[in-house]
């Protein structure tokens, strides 16, 4: 093996540790941070979907989650408009 073969494959090893640190820098800075607030709109979302399963246990229909997600997104864009005229 040359000495140019040799620093090529030492200059690979030191990119893939660097990698390897970098990584767990990352993963060490996400598991020591806290998580974001969430917004006025997370939280609508979140309620209504319970709210709205709430109202359906009583009653024979049952609807999937992606169509109570729906109908909340719904919800939130009329009272955003409601909002936006007044």
């Amino acid at each position: 093996m040359t000495l140019e073969e040799r620093v090529t494959a030492l200059e690979k090893k030191v990119s893939s540790l660097e990698a390897i640190i970098k990584k767990e820098k990352r993963e060490e800075r996400k598991k020591n941070s806290t998580p974001r607030p969430l917004t006025e709109y997370q939280k609508f979302i979140s309620e209504e979907i319970i709210r709205l399963k709430k109202e359906e246990e009583g009653s024979n229909t049952q609807t999937t989650h992606k169509e109570r997600f729906k109908k909340a997104v719904s919800l939130w864009t009329q009272r955003q408009q409601e909002q936006q005229k007044k």
